[in-house]
């Protein structure tokens, strides 16, 4: 079985920087796109397992956008760890989960723990994503379609049809990239 190469995700996103005007590029809004794009082809993949660590504030802790899968959650207050079990109408401790990958807890302040399996990601928490042609298409649609979307939402003339048509390029390319299996990482 061979070894997977992965690639930074905005290797995806370069091409079009080249592409588009200035005015319209936004690197943080079409990451995000490319992001969003990558975790819908869900791609049955091997998953790291990692830890995150942050502070409590006022109930609430973003959780990084690598996260899959949740294994478990901590809370540190003092000396004393807590697990918080998700959810629980009888427990001391719960916690609950937002689309926004936003971690509500009950407990309003301490340190919290949680241990989870997530994407691949660079030194910088930058995605990684399988260096696979299929993929990167799929991915690129993805954040064109949204982009014609966004044209569109904004009555820009003629922003319809390429978001229409960028929705069904993506609905083909998501299909052949899922298609692709994956060995180890």
């Amino acid at each position: 079985m061979s070894k997977t190469n992965y690639v930074n995700i905005k290797t995806v996103l370069y091409d079009l920087s080249q592409l588009m005007e200035d005015r319209y590029w936004n690197e943080s809004k079409i990451l995000e796109w490319a992001v969003k794009g990558f975790r819908s082809l869900n791609i049955d993949e091997k998953f790291v397992e990692k830890v995150f660590k942050a502070e409590i504030d006022n109930h609430k802790v973003q959780l990084p956008t690598d996260v899959k899968f949740i294994i478990v959650v901590g809370v540190k207050d003092g000396a004393k760890v807590t697990a918080l079990v998700n959810p629980c109408t009888t427990c001391k401790a719960d916690y609950s989960l937002d689309e926004n990958l936003v971690l509500t807890t009950s407990k309003d302040s301490g340190t919290l723990f949680v241990s989870y399996l997530g994407y691949p990601t660079n030194e910088f928490g930058e995605f990684l994503i399988p260096d696979d042609e299929l993929v990167k298409e799929a991915v690129l649609n993805y954040v064109l379609w949204k982009f014609w979307l966004s044209k569109s939402l904004m009555k820009e003339e003629g922003a319809d049809s390429r978001a229409e048509y960028f929705r069904n390029m993506w609905s083909v390319s998501s299909k052949k990239a899922i298609s692709i299996s994956l060995p180890d990482v």
